[in-house]
């Protein structure tokens, strides 16, 4: 697990006209004392072979599979405070997958986002649900008993009319979310603080990405940011862009 720093502050000018032209160094630096502690070896899901664990085999007649596979990618990190006492409001990843004009489509994403309503949040403890044999999740359904199969956040079992049910354990304590990049080679999760602060614990995401068959690991890009309030604007600070290899066993 290595560190990087988020530090590059998005918009200074907007925060010198916030806090004067006077504001020093000292200023940001007091705000900017997080790094992000990444998992920089993840491992992917051969969604086929989930289903064979599970026991129930990949039809033939899904024609997906002739030319591709279908991969779950983890994207796992946490944010550490190593100095001064900002606390942020929002943090969020960003994920470009090079794909080098290979196919690199993604199918899902989990979390996927969730919306507060009438004072309850409809993500928790237990968002679960059904991946499909092309890889489609339809979250809310409800998975009753112990997984067979658990990979860090997620849980697996056979579900009754034939795809897999998954059971994802949040890992955030603040589960308001907002997932985008169904569709593309690119994608983001974002995390709005609630009662719980969002450093000091594992925040962990995962995509459902269709790639060429043969396939031994997926490089992509990550960076990680979070949002401080400064005054009376809430102000941005990155990571640079970290390349990562996922590897995607043979079997």
């Amino acid at each position: 697990m290595n560190e990087y720093l988020i530090e590059r502050v998005v918009s200074e000018e907007l925060e010198r006209t916030v806090l004067g032209p006077e504001a020093g160094p000292a200023i940001e630096r007091e705000e900017t004392g997080f790094v992000a502690q990444v998992s920089d070896q993840p491992i992917g899901l051969r969604l086929r072979s989930l289903f064979a664990d599970l026991g129930n085999a990949i039809p033939p007649e899904i024609t997906l599979y002739k030319q591709f596979e279908v991969w779950l990618i983890p994207h796992r990190f946490s944010l550490i405070r190593r100095r001064g006492l900002a606390e942020p409001t929002y943090v969020g990843l960003t994920v470009e997958y090079i794909h080098e004009n290979a196919t690199c489509s993604i199918i899902s994403l989990i979390p996927g986002p969730a919306m507060q309503q009438h004072g309850r949040i409809h993500f928790g403890a237990d968002y679960s649900g059904n991946i499909s044999t092309t890889g489609a999740v339809s979250s809310g359904q409800s998975v009753t008993g112990a997984p067979n199969i658990v990979h860090g956040a997620l849980g697996f079992t056979l579900a009754a009319e034939g795809g897999l049910g998954f059971r994802f354990e949040a890992v955030v304590s603040t589960p308001v979310v907002s997932a985008v990049g169904i569709g593309s080679s690119r994608c983001e999760w974002g995390f709005e603080k609630r009662e719980e602060p969002l450093f000091g614990k594992t925040i962990e995401t995962w995509s459902v990405v269709v790639l060429p068959r043969r396939r031994r690991e997926l490089r992509y890009r990550i960076k990680y940011y979070y949002l401080v309030r400064t005054l009376f604007f809430a102000t941005r600070r990155e990571s640079d862009f970290i390349e990562i290899v996922c590897s995607l066993p043979a079997q």
